[in-house]
């Protein structure tokens, strides 16, 4: 049962806290689907164990469980017209410059509390421990994926940037410790998904950085980072995203060490000698 059918079944037996919340959820699905239940009680004018009790009258075992059902809600509708159509119809007196500041702030604050930094730590581990890093992402989080591997590229020999044309190829010959690290938010990409699924079961390591452990990439993964995620009309805005690759490049550079300091130094003379930068 879809969950706006769920909380409709059982309206007539929640509370009067319990009605706000739902009402809450079901007019805000965007913003409930990454806030914990403090903030969901606090935006729907009820304490935090409201929306726990909220939870478990729907059924579910808690609130995390509720969480992932408002996200799937979310996906219900995030066509690109539809996300634009929304977007478009939900503007106020508020202007485009400050909505658009205020929901890449949302989104970094929920990325402090939620981010599973245990997660990250390995991850980050396993891309300096990999012998080549293969990384997987197309559509708009190809952008992400493009700017990690840069980033790596100074510092790792073998990192790889893999395209729609010879991507089973490389991972079908890849080495035997090698890291496949798929790349994406909703919508998912197809291609991503079935090419980190290729590497599986090639026998290789796994890893993705997306939205939520609902991703079709969670499944496929032996890490997985998530990373609160919202749509911004119909751009999928990456700000969290993008500050988690710089958290992956950093931490990575920081676990190389010394080696760093004299990769940079070579970069800096090479990009001397060709020109590469204007000099200011």
């Amino acid at each position: 049962m879809m969950l706006k059918q769920l909380i409709n079944s059982k309206m007539d037996n929640l509370s009067t806290g319990q009605v706000e919340v739902a009402r809450y959820i079901i007019k805000n699905p965007r913003e409930a689907a990454f806030f914990t239940a403090s903030q969901i009680g606090e935006k729907a004018g009820v304490s935090e164990s409201t929306v726990i009790r909220f939870a478990s009258a729907l059924g579910f075992s808690g609130f995390p469980e509720l969480r992932n059902a408002v996200q799937e809600l979310l996906m219900d509708h995030l066509s690109t017209l539809e996300r634009y159509q929304d977007y478009d119809s939900s503007a106020n007196s508020t202007s485009l410059f400050e909505k658009v500041i205020d929901e890449g702030l949302t989104t970094l604050s929920l990325m402090r509390t939620q981010i599973d930094q245990g997660a990250l730590e390995v991850l980050t581990t396993a891309i300096v421990e990999t012998d080549t890093l293969f990384i997987i992402g197309q559509r708009s989080s190809y952008s992400l994926a493009y700017y990690l591997s840069y980033y790596l590229s100074w510092f790792m020999p073998r990192v790889d940037l893999l395209g729609v044309h010879l991507a089973n190829e490389k991972l079908s010959n890849a080495p035997e410790n090698s890291l496949a690290l798929g790349i994406s938010f909703p919508r998912f990409s197809r291609w991503t998904l079935e090419t980190l699924v290729f590497a599986r079961q090639r026998g290789l390591a796994t890893a993705s950085v997306t939205s939520d452990f609902n991703s079709p990439l969670a499944s496929q993964s032996d890490i997985v980072v998530t990373v609160p995620w919202k749509p911004l009309s119909f751009i999928d805005s990456f700000t969290a995203p993008l500050c988690m690759m710089n958290c992956v490049i950093l931490g990575v550079s920081q676990k190389l060490g010394g080696t760093v300091d004299e990769r940079l130094k070579d970069l800096e003379e090479i990009w001397r000698e060709t020109g590469a930068y204007i000099p200011i």
